[in-house]
């Protein structure tokens, strides 16, 4: 995929082969009934197949004038939130992995595994919940279900606390972050990077709450202090992969704030609105998910998703260039770049 000069132990010169087919995905999604192709759109993106989900059902609600009831709004934005914390495991397990730290990756593999889990209990599938429907949630939250995600918190809360005491006095693998590629707020402006990315640089606009879908207009959460290890929160906008990597605590402590602020606030009422057609009409609709925006656009003959990673293409061989080729890996994980993913974005 990438063709790499070098000059010495730094690439000189790096360019990227990307995939131009016709991803299959497309035809299958153009091919099903609107319902069907919300809970076929996860597999675009299956670390963050809730994104998926929740912007291609968006992009035929809206057109369509359906009104999701308050419950099932709710249930979307928890849903999100639990799966928004899977990513951000899953991402520092690639950074873990990229600089060769055993122990650390396979503790963050461990706390990924507790997130799947939590999904299966909810939607009946680790990783692809297919749990969204137009006009609302196919799967109503139970009691019992409640009480087992305020579970799940308060063991994330003590398995976070322990792992940050040993991360954070991890000085070989700080000062491997430190410095690491620096990005402005006007470059992550320009890639259009996500909430985790950008406010590292210093770029505090947050998607989720500048459109106001879902919950997510309830402010009071989203500038939560941490109690606890305040000065490793704090990100301070370096816009370096160390403040890349804290960020990502940062978000995961943020998510469990407003999971747990929702489910005590849920409120009663229908899971799914009252839908008796749904046209395929032009609309364009963006999700923030982990990494970033996830874009759905509908027209009456196409259905079309776009992730972080595919914006990223264009600028990827310019990051690159002049880097040590041994941070290579850990640019691409601290940045959130799947491959695979950017590789099958063929129109």
């Amino acid at each position: 995929m990438f063709d790499i000069t070098l000059n010495g132990d730094r690439i000189q010169k790096v360019k990227a082969s990307w995939g131009q087919g016709y991803r299959p995905l497309w035809r299958v999604l153009e091919n099903l009934e609107p319902h069907e192709a919300v809970i076929w759109s996860d597999r675009f993106s299956p670390m963050e197949s809730i994104a998926c989900e929740w912007a291609l059902a968006m992009a035929f609600e809206r057109p369509n004038g359906i009104e999701v009831p308050l419950r099932a709004q709710y249930l979307r934005s928890i849903y999100a939130e639990i799966q928004r914390i899977g990513w951000a495991f899953h991402t520092l397990s690639r950074v873990f992995k990229s600089v060769g730290h055993e122990v650390h990756y396979q503790c963050v593999m461990r706390l990924r595994e507790h997130v799947f889990e939590l999904q299966e209990s909810l939607s009946g599938s680790r990783i692809l919940p297919q749990i969204f429907c137009i006009g609302g949630v196919r799967r109503e939250m139970s009691i019992g279900e409640a009480k087992k995600i305020k579970s799940f918190l308060l063991l994330l809360e003590y398995e976070i606390r322990l792992h940050l005491k040993r991360v954070s006095q991890d000085q070989m693998l700080l000062q491997r972050l430190r410095g690491l590629l620096p990005l402005t707020a006007e470059q992550c402006r320009q890639m259009k990077m996500g909430t985790v990315f950008s406010q590292a640089s210093g770029h505090f606009e947050d998607l989720r709450h500048d459109e106001g879908y879902g919950v997510y207009d309830q402010m009071e959460v989203f500038y939560f202090k941490p109690k606890e290890n305040p000065d490793w929160f704090d990100v301070k906008t370096q816009g370096d992969a160390l403040a890349r990597f804290r960020s990502l605590f940062f978000q995961i402590k943020q998510s469990m704030s407003l999971i747990e602020r929702w489910v005590e606030k849920l409120p009663g009422g229908e899971i799914q609105a009252s839908v008796n057609q749904c046209e395929r009409l032009s609309q364009s609709v963006q999700v923030e998910g982990g990494s970033g925006l996830i874009v759905a656009k509908v027209t009456e003959k196409k259905i079309r998703l776009e992730s972080h990673s595919m914006r990223l293409r264009p600028y990827i061989e310019h990051l690159l260039n002049q880097t040590l080729i041994d941070d290579m890996d850990l640019i691409l994980a601290h940045l959130g770049f799947e491959e695979e993913e950017a590789d099958l974005c063929g129109d």
